[in-house]
């Protein structure tokens, strides 16, 4: 009759922990951050003198990840990888301000949701031929179209 009883207590305890929701993260991301949860691509990379870069996005409840590559001389290779710690501020005029702050470096996305799995940033172009830029040339706004990929 005791073994009994004690296995029903045991699982009874089993499932009672079974239904025990995972604690809660100790340094949550913002409701600001929220809409943006998940591993995000951009349309075209960032384009400098000599090289290409891309950067994934991994936005999780507590923290961020990013993952640079760049292409040298046709050869993709990682450059970077690091968890961020990661900011998000809703403006007035309807961006929200992604700071990523890595162990080594900062970058900031001022990002405007167009729908659930999209969102986009602009920049302002630079200057990517050697030499300086002619006298005529103007710098233009590249907007970039960031996908979700995966939740």
């Amino acid at each position: 009759m005791r073994s009994k009883l004690a296995l029903a207590a045991v699982l009874l305890t089993g499932a009672a922990l079974a239904d025990i929701p995972p604690p809660p993260p100790d340094d949550p991301l913002g409701p600001d951050c929220q809409p943006f949860l998940g591993v995000w691509t951009p349309s075209g990379p960032d384009v400098s003198r000599g090289w290409t870069g891309w950067r994934v996005v991994a936005i999780g409840s507590e923290k961020a990840s990013v993952i640079k590559y760049v292409n040298l001389q046709d050869v993709n290779m990682q450059v970077e990888g690091d968890d961020a710690r990661l900011t998000c501020e809703a403006t007035a005029d309807g961006l929200t301000v992604l700071t990523f702050a890595l162990s080594h470096d900062k970058f900031i996305l001022p990002a405007r949701l167009t729908s659930e799995t999209t969102f986009t940033t602009e920049k302002t172009s630079s200057y990517t031929q050697p030499g300086p830029p002619p006298e005529d040339w103007k710098p233009e706004t590249i907007t970039t179209t960031w996908t979700r990929i995966a939740r």
